[in-house]
């Protein structure tokens, strides 16, 4: 199950939502801060949240024109592996309705 803006309800509402509904949840919580983003997963929160924070690295890395820093993949991989609950549960992406599209981020489209 996909919730959205799960921030704008108290976290401690989360675990016993989707323990009653029996199916996984995973939060779209907006935000690029790897810490903040993290308190939203586990099991005081939801089951897993989309990944934001790598969707930023992700444009940084591959984006054109930009700084083609691929760093700031490993980086964020390494930040939100201990700070996230289960980092392998993150729910990664390249675009969405809340984004620019590939195409609008990036000037050559084979860079996705």
């Amino acid at each position: 199950l996909t919730i959205s803006a799960p921030r704008h309800v108290n976290t401690d509402f989360w675990p016993k939502f989707c323990g009653a509904a029996g199916v996984f949840c995973i939060g779209e919580v907006f935000d690029a801060s790897p810490s903040d983003a993290a308190q939203y997963q586990g099991p005081q929160a939801m089951d897993s949240i989309l990944h934001y924070p790598m969707y930023n690295a992700l444009l940084s890395a591959f984006g054109l024109p930009g700084p083609q820093n691929m760093s700031a993949m490993t980086d964020m991989i390494s930040q939100c592996s201990t700070l996230f609950k289960d980092p392998t549960l993150l729910g990664n992406f390249l675009e969405n309705q809340d984004v620019p599209r590939w195409a609008n981020a990036s000037v050559d489209e084979q860079s996705m």
